[in-house]
């Protein structure tokens, strides 16, 4: 699949999950913004899944980035933000092989950690 910088239509910024102390010696998850990519965001499919007895909806999504400094440290442990909703990165690969694009697939909904 030939991807085109036009179809980058999506404004992305990329949180990283850092520890912190919360002065009662535990340590508490806070998030960072290290910077703004667009990206090209297609829906794959939605589903459901079954939380402290709730039904939430969730919505899987296939994300493509040029590949850069900071698109290349991007992981799972990451996440994303198209200034609506919150994005966990759940994988991030380079499809094409040939280190052009970063590939990510992202979960919009259920439970989001942090």
């Amino acid at each position: 699949m030939t991807t085109r910088v036009g179809s980058l239509k999506t404004r992305l910024t990329i949180s990283r999950a850092s520890q912190a102390s919360d002065g009662m010696g535990d340590f508490v998850t806070t998030w960072a913004d290290v910077g703004d990519r667009m990206a090209s965001v297609q829906s794959l499919r939605g589903g459901e899944e079954v939380q402290s007895a709730r039904l939430n909806a969730i919505e899987n999504l296939q994300i493509k980035m040029r590949a850069d400094a900071l698109t290349r440290t991007l992981t799972a442990k990451d996440r994303l933000s198209d200034g609506n909703r919150t994005l966990n990165v759940k994988w991030v690969g380079d499809l094409e092989g040939r280190g052009r694009w970063i590939d990510v697939i992202a979960q919009a909904g259920g439970l989001i950690d942090g």
